[in-house]
């Protein structure tokens, strides 16, 4: 079996089998707070946590920007394209995975930092905005990755490996470019670097979210404005929406997925609520998506949505409820 060109056959750009490391730095960064706490659950010593695995299988999906950059119709809001990327690689990660347990190769889910293990094994360079570069994908692009007893082994070329990390990229521009400083508003990102506890991403996991969070909310799961100014996208082509996402996150679809009784019975886009939209990024997104669909149906200032807003304003899911009475609230 070619375990490259399996990758390559579902949809992922690039794949490399890389050695198994132990990353004592970023382990004491991590324990100190360092970082988002989405992290803890990451083992830095490799060998470690998985003493059975002889490698790590990296694979890269790479998407595009959606034209005309945030900037999208008042009843439509679709989310991040990382996010929708996210769900097609997770899907494509899945079949990779059966086809090489059905081989007999052993795998588990790498529960690893993934952009340290991609930059180490000089697969692609991290910025100031701690997005990875691959050149020629620039920083859109998402990691997946799977530890698997798969051999390191210049000699068998038949299973398409590399032996060896990649040569690591010359270090990028970032210290003389001050790009996604200037775009970031909530000043996450100085000279200094990226400061998680700055940035909107890091308050948008479905909880009750603070008022500067909704007002600052640039659209639906998450925000792209660091990526949007990088020099390293600039050559990047931007796709359009298609009929099926516009469709799936149109703002009344996602307001009757929270409640039903919030919008008219006779909307053309009841139908399906939020299933739609899940389909595209996934169920794990439900929480996040509810509240800030809320959220942007408030700051779109369209009047058709009141009523719905008054009704999720006495929902008993206090995050919808907060986000709700903010939306009528700005009004």
């Amino acid at each position: 079996m070619n375990i490259i060109a399996l990758c390559k056959n579902h949809g992922f750009a690039e794949a490399y089998l890389l050695p198994l490391v132990e990353y004592e730095d970023w382990t004491r960064l991590r324990d100190e707070g360092a970082f988002h706490h989405a992290t803890a659950g990451l083992a830095g010593d490799m060998r470690q946590a998985y003493p059975w695995a002889k490698s790590v299988l990296l694979m890269i999906w790479r998407y595009f920007p959606v034209g005309r950059g945030r900037a999208f119709a008042a009843t439509t809001v679709p989310p991040t394209p990382n996010y929708l990327a996210s769900h097609k690689s997770y899907q494509a990660l899945k079949v990779v995975r059966e086809e090489l347990e059905t081989a007999g190769i052993r795998t588990e889910g790498a529960k690893i930092p993934l952009k340290l293990v991609a930059a180490k094994g000089g697969v692609g360079t991290i910025l100031k905005n701690t997005m990875l570069a691959i050149a020629p994908y620039g920083s859109r692009v998402v990691l997946q990755a799977l530890m698997v007893d798969a051999e390191l082994d210049i000699r068998n070329e038949a299973l398409g490996m590399h032996s060896s990390p990649l040569t690591p990229q010359s270090s990028l521009p970032c210290a003389k470019c001050h790009a996604c400083e200037k775009a970031c508003p909530f000043g996450a990102i100085d000279g200094d670097g990226y400061h998680f506890e700055k940035c909107i991403r890091s308050y948008m996991g479905g909880a009750v979210m603070e008022e500067w969070v909704m007002e600052g909310l640039p659209g639906l799961l998450g925000c792209d404005g660091c990526q949007d100014v990088c020099p390293m996208n600039a050559r990047l082509p931007k796709r359009e929406l298609t009929k099926e996402e516009r469709e799936a996150f149109a703002l009344d679809k996602l307001l009757a997925g929270i409640s039903p009784l919030s919008v008219s019975p006779t909307s053309p886009l009841k139908e399906g609520g939020m299933d739609d939209a899940l389909a595209l990024v996934g169920k794990n997104q439900k929480a996040r998506m509810q509240t800030q669909a809320i959220v942007l149906a408030g700051k779109s200032d369209n009047p058709a949505y009141l009523p719905a807003l008054q009704r999720l304003a006495e929902s008993e899911d206090e995050a919808i409820r907060r986000a709700a009475q903010w939306a009528i609230g700005r009004g």
